[in-house]
């Protein structure tokens, strides 16, 4: 176990979750439904937009991505070592801002992101509350990442996927534009597809958040970390969408960090109003998205 693995595991435990009023996967800034026009519109050659096209196709498509209001899934994953796997539901309500509520059956603590801030209840998470609702989500959708009007598109050199043998995958990179309403949770997030049917076989993608990288010790001037790579095992469909139903996360020499199952998948779910309505005990992470400010010398 390399140091600072326990801090990681909540990277690791997915990518990117919610953005609210920021830029959406399939939605517009001002959360209104976006489709094929978006990844026209995308900065992108036409190799990228081929490539994007290929996997959302793979994946589902457009139409049954834009169709899809809610989700709600449950994931595990088990950390080597760890006797008690770390547990998460999560439900998304995509527009017209997307929000969304976690419960950790593992840690006892919830979390809501409601379009406009994030607050926790009884937290038993090291990692910070605001990073949340920018991981899991992105691990699971990130296909239809290429549709959001803010990313640029790149069709990157073919690459082997860390941790595996040397066969080269297509690979696609998706890098949003700078933007001071979201977490600069990645700096880029890459897409290994399956050259047989489309599919993402792996995402691969560096971890940027300030606070995350100050909690993890990570020297000061350093403001990337990783790859950190999610090599998908399995998929299930729901809704008419191919998502996540297995994937083991590597680093960057291959050693394994995590085996993640994801259960319980379900579309268009009764989305709870009430989490929207901020407790008494709530507390809320009002952090900033940068680094700490180095401390002046004596």
């Amino acid at each position: 176990m390399k140091p600072g693995f326990l801090e990681l595991m909540p990277v690791i435990l997915g990518l990117a979750i919610a953005l609210g009023c920021s830029p959406e996967a399939g939605r517009g800034r001002d959360g209104s439904a976006t489709g094929a026009g978006a990844l026209r519109r995308a900065q992108a050659t036409p190799a990228a937009l081929a490539l994007a096209q290929k996997v959302i196709d793979a994946h589902g498509g457009v139409e049954a991505w834009r169709a899809t209001k809610t989700l709600r899934y449950t994931q595990s994953l088990f950390i080597p070592g760890d006797s008690i796997p770390w547990v998460a539901t999560e439900t998304v309500e995509q527009a017209p801002v997307r929000r969304l509520y976690q419960d950790w059956k593992s840690h006892g603590g919830s979390l809501t992101w409601d379009g406009k801030e994030v607050w926790t209840v009884n937290w038993g998470l090291e990692n910070p509350p605001k990073l949340m609702p920018f991981l899991n989500y992105y691990s699971l959708i990130t296909p239809w990442l290429s549709l959001d009007e803010q990313v640029s598109l790149d069709a990157s050199a073919p690459a082997a996927i860390p941790g595996g043998d040397s066969t080269q995958f297509a690979t696609l990179t998706i890098r949003f534009a700078p933007d001071t309403t979201r977490p600069p949770v990645a700096g880029y997030y890459r897409l290994f597809l399956d050259p047989a049917n489309g599919r993402m076989r792996a995402m691969a993608y560096t971890v940027t958040y300030g606070p995350l990288l100050d909690s993890m010790g990570i020297p000061e001037g350093t403001n990337e970390m990783g790859p950190i790579t999610h090599v998908y095992d399995g998929f299930t469909t729901v809704g008419g969408l191919l998502v996540p139903a297995r994937y083991h996360t590597v680093g960057t020499d291959g050693a394994l960090y995590g085996d993640h199952h994801v259960v319980g998948w379900e579309v268009d779910v009764a989305f709870d109003e009430s989490r929207m309505v901020k407790p008494r005990n709530a507390t809320v992470d009002d952090s900033p998205h940068t680094r700490r400010a180095a401390a002046p010398r004596p």
